[in-house]
């Protein structure tokens, strides 16, 4: 019986670790847009913007809100600052998309992925859509997680500089061959 019970558990555990890492659908012609970017804009744009969410979202705020603001006036507040911060976490995840669909593309490009690139690149996808699951979640019953959201910030971050550093890579990749091109 305990038997049955562990591998109800470790099945319910499973689908739910599917269910985080699942891509959500993407319409057509946001693929589109996307594919016409120019370059500057697949690096990430809303992150930017975590200064700003971080001081709305503060206890320090929500406090001068209970201090000086009407209860009708703090709920409204308090409720358009929890959409302004759904519109961020469904930025932060077009960064992500953009950021790993350019990382693909370089992967492809470049002669020389090392395994460890790759490896690092699988890892922080994996911790964003977990994190980004779990943020979903949690605005959806009206809690926000600052940590969470500086955790989405930062794996887009460290993706942003995985990106960067594989543009210079294929950049002296290809300054080299074609000097050795030009030299022959």
């Amino acid at each position: 019986m305990d038997a049955i019970v562990i591998a109800g558990i470790a099945l319910v555990l499973l689908l739910v670790l599917i269910w985080l890492a699942r891509e959500t659908p993407r319409a057509p012609a946001e693929i589109v847009a996307e594919a016409q970017l120019p370059i500057e804009e697949l690096f990430p744009l809303h992150c930017r913007h975590f200064p700003q969410i971080r001081q709305a979202l503060s206890k320090a705020d929500e406090q001068y809100l209970r201090q000086r603001a009407s209860p009708a006036l703090r709920r409204r507040t308090l409720r358009e600052r929890r959409s302004v911060a759904r519109r961020f976490v469904a930025g932060l995840r077009e960064d992500f998309v953009r950021l790993e669909r350019l990382g693909r593309t370089l992967a492809t490009l470049s002669p020389k992925v090392s395994r460890r690139q790759e490896f690092a690149r699988l890892e922080l996808g994996m911790r964003f859509r977990v994190v980004y699951r779990v943020a979903v979640l949690r605005l959806l019953v009206g809690s926000v997680s600052i940590p969470q959201l500086a955790s989405l910030t930062d794996v887009i971050g460290s993706l942003a500089s995985e990106t960067e550093r594989a543009m210079r890579s294929l950049e002296e990749t290809s300054v080299s061959r074609l000097r050795s091109d030009f030299s022959a």
